[in-house]
């Protein structure tokens, strides 16, 4: 099965998001070659062949085994609409024993399950409550065990009357950040992804520092975020400290030098209608977010206010989870406020590499980055590799391909019955076959 599923990774034809993990595998004539890369000893030992040291590799390995006899004759260019993705199989802790599509799934204890060992509560239901103020209020009332996030202005009322719930505090691996087109998607989307021109607004670096000086983000960050936020200089988590790039400082709130960029740029109020334009075209455009996150409509609302204030006219526009989130994969939308997880480890070959890359959600394509990212990718050490992902972080802060807004340390919620929860840097369900139920008060140390 795991050979099996790296055939799949590694298949242009399946065209998966991490396909870049198999390429420092063994290839043949330039394609990746799994009988070469990837030698089975015997039912517990196989044999991963390289073509050189690098840091990743571990985590390289990490991809998730597809049973390969249910997908062993699928269509592979059509692997994401199979009938069997419906009934997902395997072999850990959990089963799934029901699956209610954007309402809930009900995970069963495996009783096969040999590595590591049978989840020992008989049932785990993970329910899908798109409305920030309903997920709070199944918390307080104990149906729901552990929720996330928790918003910071909810802190203060969950620890003073709610004893029976702890809050614990995850690192920071998530950014939210807004999005620019920095080329024309629809002359993209058009052409099948063959012709890229610079965007009529957004295609100058200028103009999107402008837009980045312009956006009050510390203030956002203080009102929704408080003390659980951390403004962003680019997309390498605060986490790597060994990466990070120390001497690039956040750029800060100034729309007088915004409006400098932007004459710089070409942009004027030649008609004194309060409109920035440049060769007959306004400065206007609409700024989504997905409906029901609040953050994010009222991080979209100041920038509006402070994009008024340099001569940008900016309409909101909230739009349905799914559909917002296949727009920004499609590359729909010119600009859009969204979040990023990023791995344990660093690699944003996804988000700036390849301009036609899954989650390069912006265009943004630049050479000298996909040097560094390779370079970075192919160094023997994380040492070897700093330089290289320092390098990164200044083009991305000179360029400013969207405008990072803020790291955020996600609060979550748990019911103090809920027992052995091990949340760290992982995420809020690491070990949770270990989980167990008991009762609230009979905590001892978390």
């Amino acid at each position: 099965d795991v050979k099996f599923s790296y055939s799949l990774y590694g298949d242009p034809a399946v065209a998966s998001a991490r396909s870049n993990y198999v390429e420092n595998m063994i290839h043949t004539n330039g394609k990746f070659d799994v009988n070469k890369a990837i030698t089975v000893v015997n039912d517990t030992t196989i044999i991963f062949h390289f073509t050189h040291k690098y840091p990743q590799r571990l985590f390289h390995l990490n991809l998730s085994p597809i049973p390969k006899h249910i997908y062993r004759n699928a269509d592979r260019a059509t692997l994401r609409s199979n009938p069997a993705n419906e009934d997902p199989v395997g072999g850990g802790p959990y089963y799934v024993a029901k699956w209610i599509r954007q309402q809930e799934i009900t995970l069963a204890s495996n009783e096969r399950c040999k590595l590591p060992a049978p989840g020992v509560l008989e049932n785990v239901v993970a329910r899908v409550i798109t409305e920030p103020t309903t997920r709070l209020t199944e918390l307080k009332k104990g149906t729901v065990d552990l929720m996330w996030p928790v918003y910071p202005e909810d802190v203060d009322e969950l620890q003073r009357d709610y004893p029976d719930i702890r809050l614990e505090t995850l690192p920071p691996r998530g950014y939210e950040y807004i999005g620019w087109a920095n080329i024309d998607f629809d002359q993209y989307r058009e052409s099948n992804g063959k012709k890229i021109v610079p965007h009529k607004l957004f295609g100058d670096k200028r103009v999107r520092q402008a837009l980045t000086y312009a956006i009050d983000r510390y203030s956002i960050m203080k009102a929704k975020l408080k003390e659980y936020g951390e403004i962003a200089v680019s997309d390498i988590s605060p986490i790597f400290r060994w990466a990070l790039n120390n001497e690039l400082k956040p750029y800060p709130y100034n729309p007088d030098y915004a409006q400098e960029l932007l004459s710089k740029a070409g942009w004027s109020d030649t008609d004194g209608d309060g409109i920035l334009d440049k060769n007959g075209v306004k400065f206007e455009f609409t700024l989504h977010y997905n409906a029901g996150n609040k953050r994010r409509e009222y991080a979209c609302t100041v920038a509006q206010e402070n994009l008024k204030q340099v001569g940008i006219k900016v309409k909101i526009e909230a739009v349905d989870p799914v559909v917002f989130f296949d727009k920004i994969g499609n590359k729909e939308l010119d600009a859009f406020m969204a979040g990023f997880s990023v791995g344990l480890a660093i690699d944003p070959t996804d988000r700036w590499g390849d301009i036609h890359n899954p989650f390069n959600n912006t265009g943004f394509s630049h050479p000298r980055v996909d040097e560094l990212i390779n370079l970075a990718l192919h160094s023997d050490s994380n040492a070897e590799a700093a330089p290289f992902w320092k390098d990164l972080q200044f083009i991305l802060h000179q360029e400013q391909p969207c405008t990072f807004m803020y790291w955020i340390k996600d609060i979550v919620g748990v019911n103090r019955r809920l027992k052995n929860t091990n949340i760290n840097v992982l995420g809020p369900l690491d070990r949770m076959w270990e989980w167990r139920i008991g009762d609230p008060q009979g905590y001892a140390t978390y």
